[in-house]
């Protein structure tokens, strides 16, 4: 309780480019609509590209198709993954997808891992993640997701 009310109660924080100075390379990529995740930092919360201090840090993923942020006031990582279902999972997204389409439709674990060229053990893994997962994805999909992603706009992004 007390943690939730220093985060309402802080004051606002300066602006990161006062902060840092003026020498440096500029953002290339806009950061708004995204939030540092930890309670703890200066900027959590905060959506405002002109106050906070996140920047793009690079892709992840062998096709780098999710980028990877900085948080610069406190140090902090995380990617566009963060708060979804393909969060700290390695294989493409293409592939998580089509082989948990396949087990969803009623083929086996093992007849799925062996038509998509991937262990059964990871496929496992995943289908009991996509379960743990169910009240939040059936939510996504009532809304016109696809189910794998999350909407930031309710939440900030992280």
């Amino acid at each position: 309780m007390g943690e939730c009310l220093h985060i309402l109660t802080r004051a606002a924080p300066r602006p990161w480019s006062e902060v840092k100075g003026y020498g440096g390379r500029s953002k290339e990529i806009d950061s708004s609509g995204r939030y540092c995740p930890h309670p703890r930092c200066a900027c959590f919360a905060i959506p405002d590209a002109g106050v906070h201090a996140i920047v793009a840090d690079g892709l992840l993923g062998k096709g780098g198709s999710v980028q990877n942020w900085q948080y610069q006031t406190c140090g902090g990582h995380a990617n566009d993954c963060l708060g979804t279902f393909l969060y700290r999972l390695k294989k493409p997204e293409k592939v998580i997808a089509q082989t948990l389409t396949s087990v969803s439709q009623g083929q086996g674990i093992r007849a799925t891992a062996l038509s998509q060229g991937v262990n059964k053990d990871p496929v496992l893994a995943w289908w009991l993640r996509l379960g743990k997962r169910a009240p939040v994805l059936w939510q996504e999909l009532a809304q016109g997701g696809d189910g794998l992603h999350v909407d930031h706009s309710d939440r900030g992004r992280a």
